[in-house]
């Protein structure tokens, strides 16, 4: 670290269904996105970060399934899917 410079997360730029930009990516296990904010005079981003919600204290196991119906889906989430509705954020 030469010049004092710390990595602190990736935001990743994605276009929204509606065609607006906003950016998203994780900060440890939080999710954090950024939307344009349409009434600044400069470009200005509005960073929001949200974190999933809290599991039961004890770990569940998956459910079993008969034989042939495939394998158990996780009730965790996967990178990039949100626990929250952001859809109305930003706008």
């Amino acid at each position: 670290m030469k010049d004092g410079k710390v990595h602190l997360f990736d935001l990743r730029e994605r276009t929204s269904a509606s065609g607006n930009r906003y950016l998203s990516g994780w900060l440890g296990k939080a999710s954090v996105v950024a939307f344009l904010d349409r009434e600044a005079e400069e470009p200005t981003w509005n960073v929001y970060v949200s974190q999933p919600k809290q599991q039961d204290a004890a770990p569940r196991r998956a459910p079993r399934q008969e034989r042939g119906t495939g394998a158990a889906r996780s009730s965790r989430l996967a990178p990039g899917e949100l626990d929250d509705d952001i859809g109305g954020i930003g706008r």
